[in-house]
């Protein structure tokens, strides 16, 4: 790299691309895992969610059918 004397000692370098680096400070990282963590969490809610509602669901299902007619 031309300028990578110039790169701050706190960064880390993440990936080397063609051309150029790639770099990454703490700060970054702490971020970074907080949005992929967050992906997961939401993919959690989001399943019990829809599994709550298709319970609810089928169970409405279930009375509607046993009601007399």
């Amino acid at each position: 790299m031309l300028h990578k004397e110039k790169v701050p000692q706190s960064w880390t370098r993440k990936q080397t691309l063609v051309n150029a680096e790639r770099y990454i400070t703490e700060e970054l990282k702490v971020y970074e895992e907080k949005i992929l963590g967050a992906e997961d969490k939401i993919l959690l809610l989001e399943t019990s969610l829809f599994n709550d509602l298709a319970a609810g669901v089928t169970d409405m299902y279930s009375r509607y059918n046993t009601m007399p007619t």
